[in-house]
């Protein structure tokens, strides 16, 4: 047996700590596989981008801010500001 490595070698289950959504977390491990985030809309867009940035999928990114660049209308700069105000993701642009 080895002495040193990571904890999650050894580990059956990988716990991550952050305020992400299972379904976005799952979507950006998706995308990772298959080169396509999936299913991206107004309401998951934001939280997309910032799962995406947070573990490097820059693929995923520009998938999410092409998406913001085709979508881009008042309700998703209503949603852009809402979300802003609680999760900072003005550093995300």
């Amino acid at each position: 047996t080895s002495k040193g490595g990571l904890k999650e070698s050894k580990e059956d289950l990988i716990v991550i700590k952050e305020n992400f959504s299972f379904t976005s977390f799952k979507q950006i491990i998706r995308c990772i596989y298959s080169g396509t985030v999936e299913n991206i809309n107004n309401e998951n867009v934001l939280e997309l981008i910032m799962v995406a940035d947070k573990y490097g999928v820059d693929d995923a990114k520009l998938q999410c801010l092409k998406y913001l660049q085709k979508h881009f209308d008042t309700e998703t700069v209503l949603n852009l500001l809402t979300f802003d105000e609680s999760n900072s993701v003005s550093t995300y642009f």
